[in-house]
């Protein structure tokens, strides 16, 4: 999900929220506004083998990498089990990127806001010299404790108020809530892309789903294209001993070199608080046409592939299923 594009929109959301402070005299307290934002630690959960600072860079969840499978021959680079990368790097992509966006936000809604009323603050607008938009972020209070908010971009060079395009939209709730810690956000690409197409080239829309309120924690990301006909839709869950799980449906191209036919793609994947896990996917339609291909693969707590099965004689069946840490998904 964190891609170079969303990297270069959150600098320019950090350098709108600073420039802003000169705009004009802050007289009331925004505090409350900034409530339905949770902080990027909030997220910076991690997995087994993977960095988890916020900031970090992250794997791109708004592909499917699966070149090469199914043959992989077990192996990635260092001699990793295939399904674990793909697992980690959803799980880096999702967490991090999500923690990117909230927490560069949450930091400037922790500023003072350009304005307010009694149920709307605004940040901006603002940028820095080499933006080519200009940038400002609103937050309205639509029910108690509720929030919906909003970055908003216009060419820098537009003094209309119809030029402004939302490129960013969420929804969150005040501490009072019971809601408080969950919420959504949605990236509109092809706005940011009309904006900024020097640095921006994904398509479409991302929208992440959280609810960081309890383990598990869960964090959905939601992801379509308008370029292709390609969409994901990943579920990333933590528990508190460490141990998650990745859920996806997704149709993608899985062929190597890519030859334009979309599969559908079915994937469990869990793991141990040690790392250990296992991962069952199905696919079906593109170049299968009707037939279902279901695969497993199993991996220790150095991340070597332990066992393999398909169904449809892809790869021969290695290692020992006694070795999984858990049994086949039920899909």
């Amino acid at each position: 999900m964190k891609t170079i594009g969303t990297a270069m929109m959150l600098g320019a959301i950090f350098a709108m929220g600073i420039g802003s402070q000169g705009c004009t005299l802050k007289t009331q307290d925004s505090s409350r506004f900034a409530e339905p934002i949770p902080q990027g630690s909030d997220v910076a959960l991690g997995v087994p083998g993977s960095p988890s600072a916020v900031g970090t860079t992250a794997a791109s969840a708004t592909e499917l990498h699966i070149d090469g499978y199914p043959n992989s021959g077990g192996a990635v680079g260092g001699d990793y089990a295939f399904w674990y990368a793909f697992t980690r790097n959803v799980t880096d992509g999702v967490d991090l990127g999500t923690a990117s966006i909230l927490g560069t936000i949450s930091l400037v809604v922790q500023l003072p806001a350009t304005s307010t009323t009694a149920d709307e603050a605004v940040w901006g607008p603002g940028g820095d010299a080499l933006d080519p938009a200009v940038w400002r972020l609103t937050v309205d209070e639509v029910a108690t404790d509720e929030y919906d908010y909003h970055l908003d971009a216009r060419p820098k060079a537009s003094t209309s108020e119809s030029d402004y395009r939302a490129l960013l939209t969420g929804h969150g709730y005040g501490d009072a809530s019971p809601s408080h810690r969950s919420g959504w956000f949605q990236i509109d690409q092809d706005a940011y892309n009309a904006l900024e197409p020097l640095r921006a080239h994904d398509s479409g829309t991302v929208k992440v789903t959280y609810d960081l309120r309890a383990f598990p924690k869960t964090i959905e990301a939601d992801v379509k294209h308008t370029a292709d006909a390609a969409w994901f839709d990943f579920v990333v869950t933590h528990d508190a001993d460490g141990s998650g799980a990745v859920s996806a449906n997704a149709n993608g191209d899985i062929s190597t070199p890519p030859d334009g036919t979309y599969e559908t793609i079915t994937l469990e994947s869990r793991y141990d608080s040690t790392g250990a896990g296992r991962a069952d996917v199905e696919v079906t339609g593109g170049d299968l046409g009707t037939q279902t291909v279901d695969s497993s693969e199993c991996w220790g707590t150095t991340f070597a592939e332990s066992y393999y099965t398909d169904d449809a004689s892809w790869r021969p069946t290695s290692g020992d299923v006694a070795a999984c840490v858990f049994p086949h998904a039920a899909f």
